[in-house]
């Protein structure tokens, strides 16, 4: 267990013999949300495989695309980060888990087609 540092204060009065005593306290700095998370790159291009739009869309299973990954140098909960897509997703045919950073659609993808998503 990290105790933190030890700051020893003492306390001295006026009087003749001075008198005096001491106090050990434990301090311990804790982590400041002062860190940004970092994607592992800035840009991603992924080519997906054509599929075929299914008869019943909406009941069409949704399919990972992609992760992206990001880290943060903070420690504990500051560490934690929240996956979203800010832009680009409109027509909602996108996902993004916002623990794991997992992207994925049910939407079908055609030929020649191609979507750019923000996601912070």
């Amino acid at each position: 267990m990290d105790w933190g540092s030890i700051l020893v204060v003492t306390v001295t009065d006026s009087g003749s013999p001075p008198k005096s005593t001491i106090a050990r306290i434990i301090v311990k700095i804790l982590d400041e949300n002062d860190n940004k998370p970092q994607f592992l790159q800035k840009f991603y291009k992924i080519r997906l495989p054509e599929r075929e739009k299914p008869d019943r869309e909406r009941n069409a299973r949704r399919e990972p695309v992609y992760r992206v990954i990001a880290s943060d140098k903070d420690e504990g909960p500051n560490a934690e980060i929240s996956y979203s897509i800010e832009d680009g997703n409109e027509l909602g045919k996108f996902f993004i888990e916002p623990k794991t950073g997992v992207v994925s659609s049910k939407k079908f993808s055609a030929a020649g087609e191609y979507d750019i998503l923000s996601v912070s």
